[in-house]
C-alpha cells in the first residue's frame, strides 16, 4: 500500500524482470492508481524507490538510547495499521508502544483518529 492505494504486485510478478523492468512495472501500476501523472519519467519512479528503501532501512535500524531526560510525545493513529513484520505484537497493550522505556519522564500520547496514509499525505505535504 502506497498513499493509501493498493497497488496489485506481488514478488512472483517482479521476480523473472530485470532491475529497470521492475522500475517500469512499478511506474505502470502506480499510473494505473493515479499515483503518478500518465508520462512521468523513469527517475521521478526511482527516486521514490529510493526513498521508501531509506526509510525502511532508518526504521529497521533506529534504536533510542535509553534514559532520555527529556519528555518524549508521541503523535499516533487510531487504527493501527497491517504489521507484515511481526513487529509489532505488544503496541496493542502498551498505549506509550513502547517509547516509555526510553524516558524517565511519561510519555505524553496523542492519538490521531485518522489512517496512517493520511498521516503520511500530511507528513509530505508540510
Amino acid at each position: 500500500m502506497l498513499s493509501g492505494k493498493n497497488l496489485e504486485i506481488s514478488y512472483e510478478s517482479l521476480k523473472p524482470l530485470t532491475p529497470e523492468a521492475q522500475l517500469n512495472y512499478l511506474k505502470q501500476q502506480m499510473e494505473t492508481v493515479n499515483l503518478l501523472p500518465p508520462n512521468s519519467g523513469i527517475e521521478r519512479v526511482r527516486g521514490i524507490v529510493q526513498t521508501i528503501k531509506a526509510d525502511e532501512l532508518a526504521f529497521l535500524s533506529y534504536l533510542p538510547r535509553r534514559g532520555y531526560q527529556g519528555r518524549i510525545t508521541l503523535f499516533r493513529t487510531s487504527e493501527v495499521y497491517q504489521d507484515e513484520l511481526g513487529m509489532l505484537d505488544e503496541i496493542p497493550t502498551d498505549p506509550t508502544w513502547g517509547w516509555n522505556q526510553f524516558s524517565s519522564q511519561p510519555v505524553e500520547v496523542h492519538v490521531l483518529e485518522t489512517r496512517l496514509p493520511c498521516l503520511v499525505n500530511l507528513t509530505f505535504r508540510y
